[in-house]
């Protein structure tokens, strides 16, 4: 992912703005292709982990309604009714299901006032 890149070198808004892109690919290959980009597939790791670099770059770019506008939408997709279905997903996957009480813990942290549940 070259966004990796984009973060290390402090490029926060390139960041945000190609995992938005690669998320539209996602839901639109998602469309397509269940079976391919499901829940069920390997590929659905990458899908997650483009809004996790989403709320990443976001954060520590200073765009907090975006990194949390995004970790709710990423909790539609990794929440407590898709591990009871696919109980192995758990373990790789249930890190990212706690991304917007991270946002909060670190809001709080920074002194933010503006939250956008």
């Amino acid at each position: 992912m070259p966004t990796h890149i984009d973060v290390l070198m402090g490029d926060y808004e390139s960041c945000v703005r190609y995992n938005r892109l690669a998320i539209d690919a996602d839901q639109k290959l998602t469309r397509i292709s269940p079976d391919t980009a499901g829940t069920e597939s390997f590929y659905f790791g990458y899908v997650v982990h483009n809004f996790h670099m989403l709320v990443y770059g976001a954060i520590l770019g200073g765009m907090e309604a975006i990194a949390m506008n995004t970790a709710h939408a990423l909790n539609n997709r990794v929440n407590e009714d898709l591990f009871i279905q696919n109980p192995d997903l758990a373990t790789h996957l249930e890190a990212y299901s706690a991304l917007g009480l991270f946002l909060l813990t670190r809001s709080l942290d920074c002194g933010c006032t503006t939250l956008i549940l």
